[in-house]
C-alpha cells in the first residue's frame, strides 16, 4: 500500500498494477500521470481535486470525487469503464478531457450523481444502466459498434 498521507506527483507517474480491485484512500496532488495498468480496477476514495494529471487506463476506475484529469487515454485499447460513484451530487466535468479511445470507454454514473458536462459532448462506447438520464448541460453520445454487418456483392 501507499501508507497514509498525501501522495504528491512531481512530473512522475503513479502506477497501479493490481490484480484485484483496490480502494486507494490517499489524497493525491501535483503534476504527472496516473496509470491504471493492472487487470483490476481502482476506486479513488481520497481527494484528487488538486491533481493536474493525465489518466492512462487499462481497466476500470471509480471516482468518489471530481475527476480532474486533463486527458484520459486508453493506451492498451482494452475496453474500460469510467465510474462516477453514487451519491456525489452534481459533478462538473469538462468532457473535452476525454480525448483518446472513446469508442472503448463505458460510462457508469451512480444513483444520486449528476454529471454536468459544461455544454460539451462526451463520446463513449456505452452508457450503462441509467447513466444517460444523469447527464445535464451537455450531450452524451454513444457509439455502440455495429455487429454482424455483412456486405454481399452481386
Amino acid at each position: 500500500g501507499a501508507g497514509t498521507g498525501r501522495v504528491r506527483l512531481d512530473a512522475g507517474t503513479l502506477r497501479f498494477e493490481n490484480d484485484e480491485a483496490i480502494d486507494f484512500k490517499n489524497d493525491i496532488d501535483g503534476v504527472g500521470t496516473v496509470a491504471i495498468a493492472g487487470s483490476s480496477g481502482v476506486r479513488f476514495k481520497g481527494d484528487i481535486s488538486k491533481l493536474d494529471a493525465t489518466l492512462e487506463l487499462a481497466s476500470s476506475v471509480e471516482f468518489t470525487s471530481l475527476p480532474p484529469f486533463k486527458t484520459i487515454s486508453n493506451p492498451t485499447g482494452r475496453r474500460v469503464t469510467l465510474i462516477l460513484a453514487a451519491g456525489l451530487g452534481n459533478v462538473k466535468w469538462d468532457a473535452r478531457t476525454l480525448v483518446d479511445g472513446s469508442d472503448r470507454f463505458k460510462l457508469l454514473i451512480g444513483e444520486g450523481t449528476t454529471l454536468d458536462l459544461g455544454g460539451a459532448t462526451l463520446d463513449v462506447r456505452t452508457a450503462l444502466k441509467g447513466s444517460s438520464a444523469r447527464v445535464v448541460n451537455g450531450t452524451l453520445r454513444e457509439s455502440k459498434p455495429v455487429r454482424d454487418l455483412v456486405l454481399r456483392l452481386r
